[in-house]
């Protein structure tokens, strides 16, 4: 028997290969290595910097970014020979921090670097607070990146590593993070020669030795490490060998490893034959797929409530569940084991009808037939309901419109051939009935096919052919065309009617992959949790026509129901999507779990986390199809990760802010220890002068005194306000309160107001032209120019020259504040403004806020502030403000 061809056999899946070239279209991307071990001590660094010394003799420019030798002597040689980057110091509670200076590597940016130490905790003031995310700036940057760890520290198992060995993993990584990998290279070593390499010292000092060999470092537990490593690494190559099949259109079977496939149907016994694969996959440690095969065969409810069942059994079980649109159930079974490289096929027994027997095309015939090297499997005892004669056989999923519509469209073509028939002869009007049969097989199905094609033979039999109103015929030429007229109907028709469902199979396919290419595009657009929640909702409610919910957890694991971007929901909802985030499973309506609920609810699980649950409420009261339950629950994973991104992100931004907070309280602290602690001293001291009897005769003394307390309270009386405008600035509480003034009257109020400060200094102040006039707030300008002038005395020489000039243009006025000084430093210009900042020149004390206050109030009246260095020495400072 020749084997039967599916043109669309061979095709890739459409989703399949998307999320492959997803993978490989980025280009500028660095590349991701990873050493992978069980535990510390296996070889991870070493055989890293191996690489590396490879790498060099090839001529690639590679670094050591980051390296922990633990005093391995061994380790400690490869590193010779290999450039380092200088780590950076930070001090952090009385001791200095030496961490991966992540700046140093994207200014030097190498082709490849060495980071080592994955899982690591950066220091609090650091960029970002896990390792990982530094390299993720590397990879972003275009640099490859190698780096270690062990299995302990992947996230997806850090909870049975626990449960296993009683050892809290802290650090930990996510595995979406370790799924980007291009390659990972396993590093083993059977327990038996850790332990020994432990006992010897060459893993931890002989004091912490001791201790990890009575814990950590137990036969049992390395075992059981080393299983896991094995695992997580074969999965890991199994999909980089999905990704390389699907990529190249490989359709043969490739027995690197047993994967079992299960063809799921509605059927009552469809349970018993996952339970039985699901047995079958654990005694070979195989991975299994469960499949069903969409003909487009309409079901009735009990038949769709069963196959539901059937798939979330087969999922909760562990098994990968597909939905595939088909017009075949052979083929599509076929077409899905070759993309998955499954080496079996599971399925039930069917019981054959009649024609079935005689021709020998039951499923399982045919299945047997197109498998090739394909194992097939039938589960003894367990049989398929498929129907036991030949019109159960045939896939009605026609309306009762379409048979209307086939049999008066026939009638109307019969009329046209009484019309026709003095004309054109009785043998004519088989083309047609034929005719009319190509029409109906693009708009209606199987079933009105064959009912038009009987009655149109019928009706021409008994109109047209001789003798006439009568099923007799007379001729053998009239019986056998009749007779291969209606070969012709059925085929032809029953042709077009396959047609026209590939054709639907073909639009569902596209019409998926653009509905998950349109949601990750608009995911990708995001840029923060609220908004991704925001479009999630809407996507998932316009495309499903449903209310959508989402509820997140909060900080401490926990479903948050007042995020206020939905109603807070009933205590019976809120109880629904509590278990559902609990469990992990599905629940609410249209499930086995708390059915009486509104709305079904679904865990938001990226990787092996949980970041909340998802509720869909419809209208209807009968639940998804299969393949719509399947985009849902890619939608779903797509919106996990995306929410996960988003509190990542999210905790980059906190560990942001708390270092600029940190920087803030260091600025405070060092204010209130130097700054403010000097003037205070002064105006003691000059007060405790004043009360001394020898100062209540001498008036001399007594000014003096007065003088300086003055001169200390005005700066005490500067730094609390800058440190108060800077606040109030970044509250965003400053309201300008404008009125007309002259500016040569305000420049020489400032001038008189910094005199004390100016005593050993040169000022010159010129104005040019006639109308000085702006609209400003007095006080706050005064404040914004009184601040440059001081930075000019503050960061130069006693007899510093600083000259002023105020100019007048069209339609603003011009105010250059000039030094004769050191200038401004290299690499300052594009920080000058910013918090904080000081110049190495500048004197002991000060905030740094000074240039930072100027720049936002003068903006505030809608001016510039620039800086630049002159010509001839010394730096300028260019004020223009609107008339």
């Amino acid at each position: 028997m020749q084997e039967k061809i599916d043109i669309d056999a061979d095709r890739p899946d459409a989703d399949l290969l998307l999320s492959v070239l997803k993978k490989t279209e980025s280009t500028q991307r660095g590349k991701l290595r990873i050493f992978f071990g069980m535990a510390a001590g296996v070889g991870k660094t070493y055989a890293m910097l191996t690489a590396a010394h490879r790498l060099k003799e090839e001529g690639v420019d590679v670094i050591v970014g980051f390296v922990e030798t633990h005093g391995r002597v061994e380790t400690e040689a490869l590193v010779k020979g290999l450039e380092v980057l200088p780590r950076t110091r930070i001090p952090y509670e009385n001791v200095v921090l030496e961490e991966f200076d992540l700046d140093a590597a994207l200014k030097r940016k190498p082709h490849t670097i060495i980071v080592d130490e994955l899982p690591h905790t950066n220091a609090r003031t650091s960029r970002h607070p896990k390792r990982y995310q530094d390299i993720l700036e590397l990879l972003d940057a275009g640099i490859n990146v190698m780096t270690a760890f062990n299995v302990q520290h992947l996230e997806s198992v850090a909870d049975s590593v626990e449960a296993i060995t009683n050892v809290h993993v802290q650090e930990r990584v996510p595995d979406s993070f370790v799924d980007m990998a291009s390659d990972i290279e396993l590093v083993d070593l059977v327990p038996e020669q850790l332990i020994k390499r432990l006992e010897e010292g060459k893993v931890y000092a002989p004091e912490k030795a001791a201790q990890a060999a009575n814990n950590f470092f137990r036969k049992g537990n390395l075992t059981a490490l080393r299983e896991m490593a094995l695992h997580f690494t074969a999965k890991f190559v199994d999909k980089e060998l999905q990704d390389y099949r699907t990529l190249r259109n490989i359709q043969t079977t490739w027995r690197t490893s047993e994967r079992i496939l299960v063809a799921v149907s509605p059927s009552q016994t469809g349970e018993n034959l996952i339970r039985l694969t699901r047995q079958r996959a654990f005694a070979l440690k195989a991975r299994w797929i469960a499949v069903y095969i969409d003909v487009g065969k309409k079901l009735t409810n009990a038949a769709q409530k069963s196959l539901e069942q059937n798939l979330n059994l087969a999922r909760e079980l562990g098994a990968e569940v597909l939905h595939i649109r088909d017009t075949d159930v052979v083929t599509g079974l076929i077409r899905t084991a070759r993309q998955k490289n499954a080496t079996q096929i599971v399925v039930g027994k069917n019981r054959p009808n009649f024609w079935q027997k005689w021709m020998r095309l039951s499923l399982l015939d045919r299945l047997i037939a197109a498998s090739g090297s394909i194992e097939i499997h039938v589960a003894a005892g367990i049989w398929r309901e498929d129907g036991g004669d030949f019109i159960s056989t045939l896939r009605f999923t026609s309306s009762r419109k379409q048979y209307v519509a086939a049999i008066a469209v026939t009638a109307l073509a019969t009329l046209a051939g009484f019309a026709l028939n003095p004309v054109i002869g009785y043998t004519a009007i088989s083309f047609i009935y034929l005719s009319v049969m190509l029409i109906l097989g693009l708009l209606v199905g199987q079933g009105p096919l064959i009912v038009a094609a009987t009655i149109s033979a019928l009706a021409w039999d008994y109109f047209f052919i001789p003798p006439h109103f009568t099923i007799h015929i007379e001729k053998l030429e009239d019986f056998l065309t009749f007779t291969i007229y209606f070969i012709i109907a059925l085929v032809m028709g029953n042709l077009m009617a396959r047609l026209r469902l590939r054709e639907q199979v073909l639009m569902s396919r596209e019409e998926r992959v653009t509905a998950v290419y349109n949601f990750s595009r608009i995911l990708s657009r995001t840029t923060n949790v609220d908004e991704t929640v925001q479009r999630i909702i809407e996507f998932i409610g316009d495309f499903f026509r449903a209310r959508v919910s989402i509820y997140l957890r909060d900080k401490n694991g926990k479903l948050n129901f007042s995020d206020g971007n939905h109603p807070k929901p009933t205590p019976k909802e809120a109880s629904v999507a509590s278990w559902a985030f609990e469990h992990r499973k599905p629940a609410g309506r249209y499930t086995d779990t708390l059915p009486l609920s509104a709305s079904t609810y679904y865990p938001l699980i990226s990787t092996d986390t949980i970041v909340g649950v998802l509720g869909v409420r419809r209208s209807t009261q009968q639940g998804l199809a299969p393949d719509q339950e399947e985009i849902l629950f890619a939608f779903i994973n797509h919106a996990a990760i995306t929410i996960e991104r988003d509190f990542l992100a999210s905790e980059k931004r906190r560990a942001r802010i708390a270092e600029e907070s940190e920087k803030l309280n260091a600025a405070i602290l060092n204010s209130l220890s130097h700054e403010l602690r000097t003037p205070i001293a002064i105006i003691r001291g000059a007060v405790s002068a004043l009360r001394l009897d020898s100062a209540a005769t001498d008036a001399k003394a007594q000014r003096e005194l007065l003088e300086v307390a003055e001169d200390a309270s005005q700066r005490l009386n500067l730094l609390v306000s800058n440190l108060l405008d800077m606040s109030r600035i970044e509250a965003g509480k400053i309201r300008l309160n404008k009125e007309l003034y002259d500016l040569r009257d305000l420049l020489q109020d400032t001038l008189e107001k910094a005199k004390p400060s100016l005593e050993s200094s040169q000022v010159e102040l010129q104005f040019v032209g006639s109308v000085f006039t702006v609209s400003c707030d007095y006080t706050l300008l005064q404040q914004a120019l009184l601040n440059i002038v001081s930075n000019a005395v503050f960061h130069n020489k006693v007899g510093v020259k600083i000259n002023i000039h105020c100019r007048t243009q069209s339609e603003s006025v011009r105010i250059t504040i000039a030094d004769n000084g050191v200038g401004i430093p290299n690499g300052m210009f594009e920080t000058i403004f910013d918090k904080f900042t000081r110049s190495p020149q500048a004197k002991s004390g000060g905030t740094g806020l000074g240039l930072t206050i100027a720049k936002s109030i003068i903006e505030l009246h809608g001016g510039t502030l620039t800086a630049q260095n002159r010509n001839e020495g010394g730096a300028l400072f260019d004020i223009y403000l609107p008339r």
